[in-house]
């Protein structure tokens, strides 16, 4: 087969179009997700202090961890967030669904003045245990 410089032309536009769609697929901006989160900036390495292990739940549109005798905030790395096209939130490079069981390692803290709260979640943040979230 006789190869031609305008024919191998359209092999760059489309390998663009390829990574481009493989990249964007499957992911959600936040405003486009039924989840919120709390979220925090991360500034160093974290630590595994405690352990989180409940169900994903939400409160009035916030996401929280289930325990037996608890429900638990989970604030969660920003970097480390992503939201699916099919309603799901992927967190430490797993993609979790509403009723699943989740083990976080961090810490309990009860300060939130770092993190990033938003309107659906000021309620349960401010009468609930909160969670650092390292992994």
């Amino acid at each position: 087969m006789k190869s031609t410089r305008h024919s191998r032309m359209w092999i760059l536009p489309m390998l663009v179009v390829v990574l481009f769609g493989v990249g964007s697929c499957g992911f959600v901006n936040v405003d486009e997700s039924p989840i919120t989160v709390v979220t925090y900036k991360p500034s160093g390495p974290g630590g595994d202090d405690a352990l989180l292990q409940g169900v994903l739940a939400t409160v009035d549109g916030c996401l929280v961890v289930e325990e037996i005798d608890a429900v638990v905030v989970p604030l969660l790395p920003a970097n480390k967030v992503r939201y699916t096209r099919n309603g799901g939130i992927r967190l430490f490079g797993v993609t979790y669904h509403l009723g699943d069981t989740v083990s976080f390692g961090g810490g309990f803290t009860s300060r939130f003045n770092d993190f990033v709260i938003p309107q659906e979640c000021e309620q349960i943040v401010a009468t609930s245990p909160l969670f650092i979230a390292w992994n």
